[in-house]
């Protein structure tokens, strides 16, 4: 079991290193590596666009769930890949390749605010807050602000992180517990909370 307490700062990332060392350019080859899978790279103007083609095409309630379950699946992959990476580490060490990961991939820098996490039951509840979320930003600068939660990628990519992480079962919420979407400073926020043995989808 582990436990940060909500009260207290959460404990610091640990060296990304090890995780930035899993991306190799092969230029020659024209090829980027992503630990063992091939990868791309893509800026935020055409991940936007290709966004944007989407959900114009096919209405957002389809998109959501085609990023969700892209996310989710992604997000699975990498929980995997913890366990081999970081092996032999703390819990906390070994649940911030997520987050880090994900920071490393461009989508914008997780504050972890609160976790409580049971592998051995699968009980789960943490609370983080993406900053500078590439996904808000570019929804935001496509439709202006949402009231509803449209981080689809980002959200279902932590549901498959932490499916995995803990053997937590990610469920769909009809109403997630806590959203919010915000533009301080030109810099898109994206609130997470999951809860009991499962992870909210905002």
């Amino acid at each position: 079991m582990y436990t940060m307490q909500p009260a207290t700062p959460a404990p610091s990332l640990p060296d990304i290193r090890d995780l930035a060392e899993q991306v190799r350019f092969t230029p020659d080859t024209g090829r980027i590596w992503v630990r063992d899978q091939r990868g791309v790279l893509l800026t935020a103007s055409v991940y936007g666009a290709l966004r944007h083609e989407l959900i114009d095409r096919l209405g957002p309630a389809v998109v959501r769930e085609l990023l969700s379950r892209i996310g989710y699946a992604e997000g699975g992959r990498d929980a995997e890949a913890a366990r081999r990476l970081r092996p032999h580490v703390s819990y906390f060490d070994a649940f911030a390749v997520g987050p880090q990961v994900h920071a490393l991939a461009g989508f914008g820098w997780s504050e972890i605010v609160h976790l409580h996490a049971e592998p051995e039951t699968g009980a789960f509840a943490g609370e983080f807050l993406v900053h500078d979320s590439l996904e808000a930003s570019t929804h935001v600068d496509a439709y202006g602000t949402s009231p509803e939660p449209v981080c689809w990628m980002q959200s279902g990519y932590a549901s498959g992180f932490a499916d995995q992480a803990v053997n937590a079962r990610a469920e769909h919420a009809a109403e997630p517990v806590k959203r919010h979407l915000r533009r301080p400073d030109g810099a898109a926020e994206l609130g997470l909370v999951g809860g009991g043995r499962r992870i909210f989808r905002l």
